[in-house]
């Protein structure tokens, strides 16, 4: 036993009121630990004193005191309850009532708000649309210039990194035509590297463009792999105004790669462009490798299989030389593509058409003010249609208008007698 268990159980030692195993293991514990033995002792010498106190009787009547003491206690702490009781049911009551009628009130508020605000936008919606409807028939397109600029920031993240090669060859003073020689000797000692670039292009004849570009690269020994084409902007009145824009997916030599790259350049704007390489060369031997393995593998699996003397041994060959045969082919497939990919580099090309307005002075048009008088006469139809459409929106709600009106009365007129009972009370 710890100290803890044997300063409990002291009292009760002291009294001889233990079982004969406690007692003895209160008893050891004693003798061992000078602490509860000092505990014990001063237990003694308390017992003894009181002892020696001689017993007092109890005055007269004690008992029925005691009794009618208790009974009063007893009678005002019940009616001590009741009446906290009554204070917290009113008090419940009250917030009840109060919670309820804010509620009320602020739920009114919304709803008329709700419904409001609802049908106003509907009605302006509807307005404004079908006067943007008929302005957007008479609107010009312009502002090509902020649409390049926008367009180049838009890629700018993008083309400094595409831009690369062609920066650290300005910075040591060469141009493309030494890239290309540094290129071809590159290539020579037998690396495979993919090339890739972008192009984006403003230009002023996007038909012209595309069929220079398409007969650049039938003869540089490529060919178009992609094309697309869609107008930018119709104009219905005037069609040889309208405005196209377009992409195409190009495949050159790798060995006319800036060559081709440089002369689509100069046939427009150049927005946007970019130059990537990929080197692939560790992949391209490491597949080889991989293949040369394989038929080796094939070649002792066949042997096997001549040598096969029952069923069972000529099925699993069989299926083990089917899969070395499907990794064969996978494999050849990839290098048939890098070699494609290696031998023919990819250049995308995007073309926007754009209407340059400097370069003739334009005269002012005759027609300035009837279009002047159709827009005035357009934005005054439109404020009149906007009044009306408020006019028809607040007469449309009256009723609703008359109901919430009604509720907040009541309402109103509810808190204020409560306001005014309360005070009373």
């Amino acid at each position: 036993m710890n100290c803890k268990d044997v300063r409990e159980q002291l009292s009760a030692y002291v009294d001889k009121y233990l079982d004969r195993e406690i007692e003895e293991e209160v008893k050891k514990h004693i003798e061992g630990c000078q602490n509860c033995r000092k505990e014990y002792k001063e237990l003694i010498e308390i017992k003894r004193i009181l002892d020696d106190v001689p017993m007092v009787e109890l005055p007269k009547n004690f008992k029925e005191e005691l009794h009618d003491k208790l009974v009063n206690c007893y009678m005002e702490d019940s009616k001590q309850l009741r009446e906290n009781s009554k204070i917290m049911q009113f008090k419940d009551r009250l917030k009840y009532k109060i919670n309820f009628k804010i509620i009320s009130t602020i739920a009114a508020s919304l709803l008329l708000a709700v419904i409001l605000v609802g049908g106003m936008k509907n009605y302006i919606n509807f307005s404004q649309s079908q006067f943007q409807k008929e302005f957007a028939e008479e609107e010009i397109i312009e502002g090509y210039d902020d649409e390049i600029k926008d367009l180049s920031l838009k890629h700018e993240g993008f083309s400094a990194q595409k831009r690369s090669l062609k920066q650290d060859l300005s910075r040591k003073g060469e141009n493309y035509s030494d890239a290309i020689n540094k290129k071809a000797l590159f290539d020579d000692t037998g690396r495979k590297i993919i090339l890739n670039g972008y192009i984006r292009l403003n230009v002023e004849n996007y038909d012209k463009i595309q069929k220079d570009i398409m007969d650049l690269i039938v003869s540089m020994g490529g060919y178009i792999e992609n094309s697309h084409t869609s107008y930018r902007f119709y104009n219905e009145e005037n069609p040889e105004k309208s405005l196209k824009s377009g992409n195409l997916i190009v495949r050159v030599p790798e060995n006319q790669f800036y060559n081709v790259f440089d002369k689509i350049k100069s046939m427009g704007i150049t927005v946007d462009e970019g130059i990537d390489s990929t080197d692939i060369t560790e992949q391209y031997r490491d597949t080889v490798s991989e293949i040369e393995n394989l038929k080796v593998r094939e070649k002792r699996l066949r042997e096997i299989m001549n040598k096969a003397k029952n069923v069972k041994e000529i099925i699993e060959v069989e299926r083990e030389l089917s899969r070395v045969r499907g990794q064969i082919n996978r494999y050849t497939g990839n290098i048939k593509k890098w070699d494609s990919l290696v031998s023919l580099s990819t250049i995308k090309v995007f073309l926007n058409e754009i209407e340059v307005k400097d370069k003739n002075i334009n005269i002012i048009d005759k027609n300035i003010w009837q279009k002047s008088k159709k827009g005035f006469i357009k934005t005054t139809n439109y404020v009149i249609k906007v009044l009306e459409n408020l006019i028809v929106i607040l007469i449309s709600f009256i009723p609703i208008i008359m109901i919430v009106l009604v509720l907040f009365t009541i309402i109103l007129y509810l808190y204020k007698k409560y306001k005014k009972q309360k005070n009373n009370f």
